[in-house]
């Protein structure tokens, strides 16, 4: 089972100086050795992470199939439940899904708003966008938490 992460290389970071929430920066999914969309893919931190944090939050909460879209171009990740936290993830541009635990996904999400938070925090005008990526981060670890509880 490969292990989902978000890339969000700290080089790019370091020099990420948003001007607005929908500024881009390096952004892309890393499941061991595939980058999707691709390596290298910029896109909108600001928005795409709370996209991709609503969308889990509904995962989490029963739904059947949603997506993970990127703003920029037509790229998107479907997921579905399978069985126990395992969640397949395919994308039209793959031959064959993947399967990857439901949690790893949520955490990969949570750990990329909390390295891009300090960006937003650092603009006045952007630091209420700040608080609502760490709140979304905390509303993630409520609905697992929930989760949890209901399946024992």
């Amino acid at each position: 089972m490969p292990a989902p992460y978000v890339e969000l290389p700290s080089e790019a970071l370091k020099g990420f100086k948003p001007t607005w929430t929908y500024s881009s920066t390096l952004i892309w999914w890393q499941f061991d050795d595939i980058s999707f969309p691709e390596k290298g893919w910029a896109d909108n931190p600001g928005v795409v992470l709370p996209w991709w944090a609503h969308q889990l939050i509904l995962l989490i909460q029963g739904a059947r199939t949603v997506e993970l879209r990127f703003m920029e171009g037509p790229y998107a990740l479907t997921l579905s439940p399978t069985t126990g936290d395992d969640v397949e993830v395919s994308a039209l541009e793959w031959e064959a899904p993947l399967s990857v635990a439901l949690p790893d996904l949520v955490h990969a999400v949570q750990d990329a708003m909390r390295r891009v938070t300090p960006a937003f925090e650092a603009v006045p005008e952007f630091r209420a966008h700040a608080r609502s990526l760490r709140d979304l981060a905390e509303q993630l670890d409520r609905q697992l938490r929930y989760r949890e509880q209901g399946s024992r």
